[in-house]
């Protein structure tokens, strides 16, 4: 399962319902797993990639992972003219050219999802930390 972020970066927003000849810059992609519930990423004790790694649950692992990393590609305009963003607090923003995908450290919701994001104007830095990782 995917969603897809129509917001082009903070402050350049580009909602066709409300304009329909507008612009989206980049892309934000969610992708949520499929077949199996997970709270998080890294904190829940039961119900996180973590926990199934310590767990050596690891039977389904690579597929979940694959479903979450591939399944949000095929959503991205343009994918070849991005590279993988590679050094610390590089940001896939537009003057970067890369993509990122991360799951949130701390997080937002009480459900899994990872985030890829290529091509932005700009990543919110406010008013709150979102808690992304690498």
């Amino acid at each position: 399962d995917w969603a897809v972020d129509l917001g082009s970066g903070w402050n350049r927003d580009c909602n066709r319902t409300l304009s329909p000849h507008c612009e989206a810059v980049g892309a934000h992609v969610l992708s949520i797993p499929r077949d199996e519930y997970l709270h998080d990423c890294c904190t829940h004790p039961t119900l996180s990639l973590v926990a199934h790694l310590k767990d050596i649950r690891t039977s389904g692992l690579c597929e979940l992972l694959r479903d979450l990393v591939g399944g949000a590609l095929p959503h991205v305009n343009n994918l070849a003219r991005y590279r993988a963003c590679r050094h610390e607090n590089e940001e896939p923003t537009a003057d970067t050219s890369c993509l990122a995908q991360c799951f949130h450290i701390v997080p937002d919701v009480f459900y899994l999802h990872l985030h890829t994001t290529a091509g932005v104007a700009r990543l919110r830095t406010g008013p709150v930390n979102s808690g992304l990782g690498p």
